[in-house]
């Protein structure tokens, strides 16, 4: 048996409601940036399926909170109809950016490496978003249009708050 104390979870820090949020924010910022991206009314496939590889891509960070919050992603089946049916909804950007502004603001009782490394997965995940939706346009590369780069750094803005 160990004599170090065992690390308690960083879900136990939050409420419910701010948990809720944390968890449900990645979801929110790939609806968000796919709609910001999206040259129609939906966002194509290419978008969805880069945002969901780089949420799940938090199932190996070296951050603690992040490892629980995609857990609780891949457990959680609550709210699936709410964030499908908000993506066309006018406002969803600014509510995301809003959920990230309190997201900013209760990570403030997390290590500070672990708060640093949610606020940069997050924005990992629109810039997959966005530099999915440029190459399925056929842009060369993987060029992010400016109205992309306008969402990425809004979002970077809000959760530095």
């Amino acid at each position: 048996m160990s004599n170090q104390p065992s690390r308690l979870p960083i879900a136990l820090h939050f409420d419910r409601d701010e948990w809720e949020m944390l968890v449900t924010l990645p979801r929110r910022v790939l609806i968000a940036a796919s709609t910001a991206t999206a040259e129609g009314p939906e966002p194509g496939v290419a978008d969805g399926l880069a945002g969901l590889a780089a949420i799940a891509s938090g199932h190996d960070s070296h951050s603690q909170l992040i490892r629980e919050v995609v857990a609780a992603i891949y457990a959680e089946s609550l709210h699936d109809e709410l964030a499908s049916s908000e993506a066309g909804l006018p406002g969803n950007r600014a509510r995301t950016l809003a959920a990230a502004e309190r997201a900013s603001e209760v990570l403030d009782r997390v290590d500070p490496a672990d708060a640093s490394a949610y606020a940069g997965w997050l924005g990992d995940i629109a810039s997959a978003v966005a530099g999915a939706s440029a190459t399925s346009a056929g842009a060369p590369g993987s060029r992010v249009r400016l109205a992309d780069h306008g969402f990425i750094d809004e979002l970077r803005t809000a959760l530095a708050t």
